[in-house]
């Protein structure tokens, strides 16, 4: 303080009589204020530089204490407002100026607002001097800004009880003030502190909020003092820099306007025996924390909000969660939590529960991952609901247009992941320029899609599709069930390494990869989908299992659509005509299998054989179309079917024994083969014979 500058402004302006301390309104001004006015209207003052010939300008905290009182209900809200510009007048050296930036909370009740303002300079760790107005109690809060009207009541009571409290700082309780200036913390007496506010701020604790000073202490005695009293704790604007993690107990409402805190250490604290390092740690219940930016660092592995154990009945609102290795760290478990327009930000891990406990009645309300890592990873949460959420530039690594990528594009995982969850909604989601294995990846859980737009998405995922299909919403092989109300896409799904090493294996809009049927099982479908819009030709439904009989599609109109079987086959390959003999002569063709590297393998041969002898007067031609599958790797081939009714095959699991129309000795053989890994047939071995 004691710069030179001038505080003008077209609002209420007044004046300070040093002599009678009374607070007196310019006459022309604007005088009165709306209900709900924040930081749109901004009270001057003005006044003689010396007081009792103190010099005003040495004083190093000035407060404007208020109390708003509702016309019709006499409720009260009180607080106070810390000056920042006090200022010596540019015209004239021997008067001072400052001002007061109106905020919702002097606003909150149409009525009266009554306020007076409070100087203390501070000299070497005690309150050296120390000077306040009388009460301005002129001031008219307007349910609009046109009305008019006197306010007759003027609540004595109320405003005599307040102004005592007040005055409590101007006497035995201001003695209790000091400063520890080796720290630069100021330790207030809390009890008067809490008259006068419905909040509590760091810089009270001697915050400096400049991003290079440790805030941590003056944050943490914040916290305590607002715990013990009930009050709310205020980050006004800065960079708060702090270097332990800072535990917000039960009860607490934490916000900001234009704050960020910052952590960008490795110290950590134990959680449920473990070390955790996040900028905060909700403990307990009853915590609201809205209006915030808080920062970790991705190299130091900082966390932005770790939760202790069964923290519930929360609210994170408005929040933005930057440079984080993760934004959220659930290693206690949640229970009725509330994240409202959270925006997850260059961070490693966005929106990623995937801890090993339950997460119960979870909510996401607009909430945005932007140029994340993983966006979404929901593991053992029920009953939650992530509606209007989103996902921009995830797991895009090198290919982000930021400056810094985040993730892997050979990820598993899907831009969207729920494992082992059980009544998970989304409404109205979606995911843009994003990489991942699948927009969504289900796995043992059930899940419910109403409306999901998907744009851009891809995978480098090196996976087989003869194992694994691939799609824009993946059924993984563990038992889903997934209802899909309505899906739109822009352009196709698609996984690159796929492409380029199978470039004939279709992906689908919805892959699935999960057979009971097998077993002998039927229950609920695997998938019911329908209101599907894609603007690409991809098949709407296919992969591994037995699809068509677990899967319901239904068109726009409720109309069960047919679902065709698409085989993740390589494309055909013809081999040459080979002759086959057999001096003894049989009617029996063998086709050897060797052991299959996975289960659910399929094979489709075509065989086309005419006889060779000489001087045969009927040539006994045939043909026949042969399909081949295994459940398990123990077997070889342990399902034959062959498309001709004349000709019956057996198998022992090692070879495929095919019964001819007729006996031949000597043979000729085309062979036409689409299968998931032909060398998974032995056609080498193939012959006329016994088995």
């Amino acid at each position: 303080m004691g710069h030179t500058h001038t505080v003008t402004d077209t609002d209420a302006r007044f004046v300070i009589d040093v002599a009678s301390r009374a607070i007196n309104r310019v006459a022309g001004k604007k005088n009165g204020l709306m209900q709900f006015d924040h930081n749109s209207e901004r009270l001057t003052f003005e006044m003689p530089r010396y007081a009792e010939d103190h010099d005003m300008t040495k004083c190093n905290l000035v407060e404007v204490h208020y109390l708003n009182i509702d016309q019709s209900t006499k409720k009260e809200h009180s607080g106070l407002y810390e000056v920042t510009d006090l200022a010596i007048d540019s015209e004239d050296e021997n008067k001072i100026t400052f001002s007061w930036l109106i905020t919702r909370g002097a606003t909150q009740h149409y009525g009266k607002l009554n306020f007076m303002v409070s100087f203390a300079c501070i000299e070497d760790g005690v309150i050296e001097y120390a000077w306040h107005t009388d009460i301005f109690a002129d001031t008219p809060v307007r349910k609009s800004i046109d009305a008019s009207g006197a306010f007759e009541t003027e609540y004595v009571e109320i405003i005599e009880r307040w102004k005592a409290s007040v005055m409590a700082h101007f006497t035995g309780e201001l003695d209790k003030w000091k400063v520890e200036t080796a720290a630069g913390i100021r330790e207030e007496a809390t009890d008067a502190i809490s008259s006068l506010s419905a909040y509590v701020t760091p810089q009270m604790f001697g915050a400096i909020g400049d991003g290079v000073a440790d805030d941590t202490e003056a944050v943490k005695d914040a916290i305590a003092c607002a715990s013990e009293h009930n009050k709310m704790v205020f980050f006004p604007k800065g960079v708060y820099l702090i270097s332990a993690p800072i535990v917000i107990p039960s009860g607490l409402d934490i916000c900001g306007s234009g704050a960020t805190v910052f952590k960008n250490d490795t110290t950590t604290v134990e959680l449920n025996g473990m070390d955790v390092n996040a900028a905060f740690v909700l403990s307990g219940s009853k915590i609201y924390m809205h209006d915030i930016r808080i920062r970790g660092s991705v190299d130091n592995g900082v966390d932005g909000i770790a939760f202790a154990e069964n923290t519930f009945m929360l609210s994170v609102s408005r929040v933005t969660l930057d440079s984080c290795r993760k934004c959220f760290n659930d290693i206690g478990g949640l229970f009725m939590a509330e994240f409202d327009r959270v925006h997850c930000v260059s961070s490693l891990c966005a929106f990623v529960f995937d801890a090993n406990c339950d997460k119960t009645s979870m909510t996401f309300k607009s909430c945005w991952a932007e140029n994340c890592g993983q966006a979404y990873y929901m593991r053992r949460c029920q009953y939650t609901n992530l509606i209007s959420c989103g996902a921009d530039y995830c797991n895009s690594a090198n290919k982000s247009p930021y400056s810094v990528g985040y993730g892997d594009p050979t990820t598993k995982h899907g831009v969207y992941t729920f494992e082992l969850c059980r009544a998970v909604v989304m409404t109205g989601c979606g995911v843009e320029n994003s990489w991942g294995n699948g927009a969504v990846l289900c796995s043992a859980s059930f899940l419910t899609i109403n409306g999901l737009t998907c744009t851009n998405v891809k995978s480098e995922y090196n996976v087989d599709p003869a194992v694994l299909a691939v799609g824009m919403i993946v059924h993984d092989s563990e038992a889903s069930r997934i209802i899909i109300n309505s899906v739109m896409t822009n352009n196709a799904f698609e996984n690159t390494y796929v492409s380029k090493r199978y470039p004939d294996t279709r992906q689908y809009l919805i892959a699935y990869n999960f057979s009971n049927g097998a077993y002998g099982a039927r229950g609920v479908k695997g998938i019911i989908a329908s209101g599907l819009l894609s603007s690409s030709s991809a098949p709407l439904l296919g992969g591994v299992g037995d699809y068509e009989n677990e899967c319901l599609l239904m068109d726009e109109h409720g109309k069960i659509v047919t679902v065709e079987k698409h085989l993740n086959l390589s494309g055909r390959k013809l081999y040459p005509v080979r002759n086959l003999t057999n001096p003894s002569g049989s009617d029996r063709l063998i086709i050897p299998f060797n052991a299959q590297s996975d289960a659910n393998m399929v094979h489709l041969i075509r065989v086309a054989g005419i006889s060779n002898a000489p001087n045969t007067n009927i040539p006994n031609a045939f043909e026949f179309s042969l399909g081949i599958s295994s459940l398990d790797t123990a077997n070889h081939a342990t399902l034959v079917r062959c498309s001709s009714d004349a000709m019956s095959v057996d198998t022992s699991g090692m070879n495929a024994v095919i019964k001819l129309p007729a006996l031949y000795t000597n043979l000729n053989i085309s062979i036409e083969t689409m299968s998931m890994n032909e060398n998974l047939i032995d056609l080498d071995g193939i012959k006329l014979g016994a088995n």
